[in-house]
């Protein structure tokens, strides 16, 4: 292969690469929307999709919040929570943070 064929296969890749990130910024552009009708059932889909997650967890939000604050009143030398059952419980509260937070995206856009 000689260098001018190299340059155009450089040149080409680099077309490529800057088509794809077109692309990509294009999905992430909301009001390119062709069915608004259909994205408003996916919003809802989602929303519904979300609660029925969150309404699954055996504690709520602020239990969890409530549980970790004790704990951490309690200090190190506490025996209330394993370091495993404190991490288990902040991983919770942050799935249920980011499930509100869809939650509420959603709406926003219906």
């Amino acid at each position: 292969m000689t260098e001018i064929d190299n340059s155009k296969e450089i040149k080409s890749g680099e077309e490529g690469a800057s088509d794809f990130a077109d692309k990509v910024r294009e999905l992430l552009n909301d009001s390119l929307s062709t069915h608004p009708e259909l994205d408003a059932k996916v919003y809802k889909y989602l929303e519904t999709r979300c609660t029925l997650l969150l309404r699954s967890y055996s504690t709520t939000l602020e239990d969890d919040l409530e549980s970790l604050k004790l704990d951490e009143k309690a200090g190190s030398n506490s025996a209330n929570q394993s370091l495993n059952q404190k991490h288990c419980t902040l991983l919770r509260s942050q799935e249920k943070k980011v499930l509100q937070h869809v939650i509420r995206y959603c709406k926003s856009c219906v």
